[in-house]
């Protein structure tokens, strides 16, 4: 097992409830340190990273988008428990509308912004001022979440198990709801994950 403090980096919508309580039930004994919306360096200084085995799930941008929005959507969410004149304002607003969430999200005209920040955001530093440093030592992808969260147990020494499906969000495949305007506006807000992520449309 490695022997640092684990550094969860938890990036919303990526699946990162499921591993988070999957490690924690089932492996108690692990000091594992879970950060949401902050970066990293808020809390812990570059010269302790080395200390931290650090690690983080990704997801296709414009799927993260489309299942963020109907997370929101569903009065049930936990987001919503914090900030009742804020969900009721979001049901007014969009009541599952997603081409109109995109008008204002286009504009940066959206509550909850903390949960559509970049991905990069929260996975990079810049070390120098040309130089963009990647901060953890393991990404998965959620596309690829029970695969690569069996890598992550490897690289761990940890038993491998079937991961719990939590928090999802019922929609239909991403790119229904997208015309070519929306899918640029995207394209545009989320150029750098989707080049250091290698992603695409489809």
């Amino acid at each position: 097992m490695v022997d640092k403090t684990l550094y969860f980096i938890h990036i919303p919508k990526t699946g990162g409830t499921s591993v988070r309580e999957s490690l924690k039930n089932e492996h108690p004994e692990l000091s594992l340190v879970h950060n949401t919306h902050d970066h990293i360096l808020k809390h812990i200084k570059i010269k302790d990273l080395d200390n931290y085995f650090k690690f983080a799930f990704v997801r296709n941008p414009w799927d993260r988008l489309v299942s963020t929005f109907f997370h929101l959507s569903n009065e049930n969410s936990r987001v919503h428990h914090h900030s009742r004149v804020r969900s009721k304002e979001y049901y007014k607003r969009y009541n599952g509308n997603f081409d109109l969430f995109m008008k204002d999200f286009a504009k940066g005209h959206i509550p909850y912004k903390r949960l559509y920040k970049p991905q990069y955001k929260l996975t990079t530093y810049n070390k120098y001022l040309f130089k963009t440093c990647n901060i953890p030592d393991f990404i998965g992808k959620f596309e690829s979440l029970q695969s690569d969260f069996e890598k992550l147990c490897e690289m761990l020494d940890l038993k491998k198990y079937k991961l719990p499906f939590m928090r999802t969000s019922k929609h239909k495949h991403y790119t229904s709801y997208y015309n070519d305007w929306s899918k640029k506006v995207v394209e545009k807000i989320y150029k750098k994950d989707i080049m250091l992520f290698d992603y695409t449309f489809d």
